[in-house]
């Protein structure tokens, strides 16, 4: 995998309610379905099209585990951004 901050920064993550309330979180004490935090299916596929996938009904569903790799692969490239940055703020300081 390549590029894991690049896809990644590409990603809207969205708020949204169901249309369907009963598929919705709920607060357990209120009952009042919450806000749920994720990305839509239909932009995911553009950019990452194996973490969609179709039913037979149509609907999108996306794999949110497939999104750890990206998530991880990113961690790793700033990282090494960081690394590369205080090896660079060390060779100013001796100079």
């Amino acid at each position: 995998m390549q590029d894991g901050l690049q896809t990644l920064m590409k990603f809207r993550p969205v708020t949204y309610d169901w249309k369907d309330a009963h598929n919705g979180l709920t607060d357990l004490k209120t009952g009042a379905v919450k806000k749920n935090l994720g990305f839509i299916s239909q932009d995911v596929e553009e950019i990452e099209p194996d973490l969609v996938y179709t039913d037979s009904e149509g609907r999108k569903l996306l794999n949110y585990i497939g999104i750890i790799p990206i998530l991880t692969k990113s961690v790793q490239e700033l990282s090494a951004q960081v690394d590369s940055l205080k090896a660079e703020i060390e060779k100013l300081k001796m100079a």
